[in-house]
């Protein structure tokens, strides 16, 4: 059980119930999806409260690890923003859904967050790749098709063996040892944490073989009856095409399983992360802001 705010505890697998009986309420925000607040929290630092029936998340910035607060929650919203306030500067990464519940915004400076809005993809656009827009995309995907022939097979996989966390393991150090000084340290030990809870979540996972190599995989969670997060995905580099190939075998596996939306997740600003992620044509995003009182304003 969380405590009640302005107490904090950190974020354990424990949590996960009492975390999603809040966050299922809404679209699959990553920043408060529980398989992300778990996996991510690489330096054991991302603490949670509640606070009116709402969650709090005091969390390391993605990029500076300065600490900040966010929320999201559907009671007394108004009150639970004066509060937090009272604590912080400003209040990140908040929901579009609960910005649209507050009831009084003239005290408050509220500013669009491009640089964390979630790419929602299709699964069945990303299942056909048609039209101009995906033009190279089915090129690399073809030619990479063409390359591995009959040796090359696409299957689903159960991340909770212990033969497929090996070839997933494989793959990851393959992939740090080509991205080399790029490799996200922090990013191993998440992937690293979800094998080893794989168990607790309700993954949907892919991966492609050449023979019995793994040469990409792709993690995906159930979170409801239309949507998935896609929290992790590695291919070898060295091998042209298999990203497009992995990618839109993914969205061919979603659709067959009856899901229409993938959460891709945020750029974080990045150049390069914003063109990969936008060359997908997301249908949509799940819109963030941050909050801060006007200067002439005392809480």
């Amino acid at each position: 059980m969380l405590p009640t705010y302005p107490d904090f505890q950190k974020i354990s697998i424990d949590h996960k119930r009492d975390i999603e009986q809040i966050t299922n309420k809404f679209r699959p925000y990553s920043d408060f999806n529980f398989v992300s607040l778990f996996c991510w929290n690489t330096s054991d630092s991302l603490e949670a409260s509640i606070l009116h029936n709402n969650l709090v998340i005091k969390m390391p910035d993605y990029v500076t690890s300065k600490d900040f607060y966010t929320f999201i929650g559907e009671t007394n919203v108004d009150e639970t923003v004066k509060t937090l306030l009272t604590e912080a500067n400003e209040l990140r990464l908040v929901p579009e859904e609960v910005v649209k519940n507050l009831r009084s915004t003239e005290n408050l400076l509220i500013s669009d967050d491009r640089d964390n809005y979630d790419y929602i993809l299709s699964a069945p656009v990303l299942a056909e790749l048609k039209g101009g827009h995906f033009l190279e995309k089915r090129r690399l995907r073809n030619n990479f098709i063409k390359e591995f022939g009959g040796s090359l097979r696409v299957e689903p996989i159960d991340i909770t063996d212990e033969k497929i966390k090996d070839q997933i393991r494989k793959m990851i150090t393959l992939w740090a040892d080509i991205k080399g000084d790029q490799a996200n340290e922090n990013e191993l030990i998440a992937i690293d944490k979800m094998l080893n809870h794989a168990g607790f979540f309700d993954l949907k996972s892919l991966a492609i073989y050449v023979d019995d190599e793994m040469l990409g995989f792709i993690i995906n969670e159930h979170h409801s009856n239309d949507s998935v997060v896609s929290h992790f995905s590695k291919t070898d580099v060295s091998m042209t095409g298999a990203t497009a190939y992995l990618v839109n075998e993914n969205g061919k596996y979603l659709t067959s399983l009856g899901y229409e939306y993938i959460n891709y997740e945020q750029d974080l600003g990045l150049p390069g992360l914003r063109k990969s992620k936008t060359l997908w044509q997301p249908v949509d995003y799940l819109r963030k802001y941050t909050i801060k009182l006007k200067p002439e304003v005392d809480v």
